[in-house]
């Protein structure tokens, strides 16, 4: 817990720093990323399986104006599910109740990444990402009754393994642009953890109405495809009004008069005005 503390301080001290000196939110951009998730070596060994989740991330652009490279800080959250065992079986509790069991390992990440953007300003730009951070991994249980019984909880969530630690790697990716302010986004990533605990999936076994299943421990080396959009943040009326305000402190500063000097009409004006 420490060390997300430790994380969620160190950005915020970064994006405080940014802002003081960037104050133009058209700079920012969002993501959202489907994410399939596939453990190597000991990982794969340990019975970790394949994972499915969602990846969020903001980003600052440093240098809107650039044109063939652009540093992009951000932070990112993923959430991912790994293959899950499924059954139905028979509960004490409620007596000869039947629920569906389900068991599976599930990632957390809180990552701060840095990106290079190349040829920002083209309808196609590829990039190369780096990012680090914490890594969370629990096994959990989850049994949901297939009926309902007064006093009882419809689905029930059991943490059975946890383990946190740090996570680091980098990624490939390219962004195609489809609208202004949308991109498809599509990567490939690779990062590491070192050792943690989580189910072995491939020891589960259902036995009669109850289930049954081992624990492993591993470094943790994975792939990542992740595809979805980037969406930039406008802030358009924000900024035009920054611009006409400061259009017109502008305009008053030349339309001014030195001071000790009184302008007099001259006789002939008012004669013509009053002629008309």
């Amino acid at each position: 817990m420490k060390k997300l503390m430790l994380l969620i301080c160190s950005f915020m001290i970064f994006s405080e720093t940014i802002h003081a000196q960037y104050a133009s939110c058209s700079r920012w951009y969002l993501d959202a990323n489907y994410i399939f998730f596939k453990p190597l070596k000991d990982f794969s060994a340990g019975g970790f399986h394949y994972g499915n989740g969602l990846s969020l991330g903001a980003y600052y652009d440093t240098n809107p104006y650039a044109q063939n490279v652009s540093f992009h800080p951000g932070i990112r959250f993923n959430g991912i599910v790994g293959k899950m065992a499924k059954d139905n079986i028979l509960v004490g509790d409620p007596l000869d109740a039947f629920a569906k069991s389900r068991v599976y390992n599930a990632v957390i990440d809180a990552q701060l990444a840095a990106r290079l953007i190349f040829r920002p300003r083209s309808n196609f730009s590829p990039y190369l990402e780096g990012y680090g951070g914490l890594r969370f991994v629990s096994g959990q249980e989850r049994l949901r009754l297939t009926e309902e019984y007064p006093g009882y909880e419809e689905t029930t969530n059991t943490q059975v393994v946890s383990s946190h630690q740090w996570n680091w790697g980098g990624s490939i990716g390219g962004l195609i642009r489809i609208h202004p302010n949308i991109d498809f986004d599509i990567r490939l990533s690779a990062d590491y953890a070192p050792s943690f605990d989580y189910i072995n999936m491939d020891s589960y076994e259902k036995q009669g109405n109850d289930f049954s299943y081992d624990f492993s421990q591993s470094h943790g080396l994975n792939y990542k495809i992740q595809i979805g959009f980037r969406f930039k943040l406008g802030c358009a009326r924000e900024d035009s009004q920054s611009y006409d305000s400061s259009n017109s402190r502008s305009q008053r500063r030349r339309s001014s008069r030195p001071k000790g000097r009184t302008p007099i009409k001259k006789k002939s004006e008012k004669m013509q005005i009053g002629n008309l």
